[in-house]
């Protein structure tokens, strides 16, 4: 039992922690031909690997990394489908802090905000996530059966809109391939060979609109993403909106919110998540 080289994996990760096991398992070894055969991946029972960034700890995956899997506002379809998460973070395009806010509420337990601040001038150092500040965050939800992980993500970009949306993405480990310069000889041009490193990739799997400042809670019920809230324009329709957005809406949409009482609880949307992928 101990030849097989899985076990001797197994047994290094033991010892030495998922870190090691996750080195090991992504290497990309190549025989005397130049051909690379690709080792499997040690993973859980959900198909997963220990990736080195993470939702719900530090180091934590760069928030702007999720707004730039979301999309813009001005575009329809996907156009960012993944990245790779080794040469991204901490790298000129996502060079943001990141920041933490912890669930207030003991009684609610749920994982973190995680979110960081574009320059700008509604920048600041420790900002409470709402409106009138450049941002992108995100709350880790929970995992699907099929291994999926779901975000709650929120984006704003210096206005008053904070746009909010469930996420589906997996961490996925992947190769890709590099060349140096080839070595010129006196019998001709020697051909220069591909040479093979690690990655893990963030894979976009698809969204899901809550609206423009949506507030409530998003769970995962076995296969099933719950959100249970509304959006400012239903929060309207039932009073339950701030002063500040009853202005907002009345200057520039023309649409009056009566400051009644707020209506019940907001219903549940429900949404199967992806089975197979």
């Amino acid at each position: 039992m101990w030849r097989t080289p899985t076990t001797i994996i197994a047994l290094f990760g033991l010892l030495f922690g998922p870190n090691l096991v996750g080195r090991f398992a992504c290497a990309v070894p190549s025989d005397e031909d130049g051909q690379v055969q690709l080792r499997h991946l040690l993973a859980d029972e959900k198909g997963r690997f220990h990736a080195r960034y993470s939702f719900k700890k530090a180091p934590f995956v760069h928030p702007e990394i999720i707004g730039d899997l979301v999309g813009s506002l001005a575009d329809t379809g996907d156009q960012v489908v993944a990245v790779n998460l080794l040469d991204s973070q901490d790298r000129n395009r996502y060079f943001g802090e990141i920041f933490v806010q912890p669930q207030a509420d003991p009684m609610v337990p749920s994982w973190p905000w995680v979110y960081t601040l574009k320059d700008g001038p509604y920048a600041v150092t420790a900002p409470d996530i709402s409106w009138g500040q450049q941002l992108y965050a995100y709350r880790y939800v929970g995992s699907t059966p099929s291994g999926l992980d779901v975000l709650h993500h929120r984006n704003s970009g210096g206005g008053s809109g904070v746009f909010n949306y469930i996420v589906f993405v997996r961490i996925a480990a992947d190769y890709g391939v590099g060349y140096r310069a080839p070595r010129a000889s006196i019998g001709g041009q020697r051909a220069a060979r591909p040479e093979f490193h690690q990655r893990e990739v963030i894979r976009f799997v698809g969204q899901i609109s809550l609206g423009d400042r949506w507030l409530g809670t998003v769970e995962i019920s076995g296969n099933d993403v719950v959100a249970r809230g509304r959006d400012v324009y239903e929060r309207c329709d039932t009073g339950d909106v701030n002063i500040m957005e009853a202005l907002e809406m009345r200057r520039f949409l023309d649409m009056d919110c009566d400051d009644g009482e707020a209506g019940g609880p907001p219903p549940a949307q429900v949404y199967r998540a992806p089975e197979r992928y």
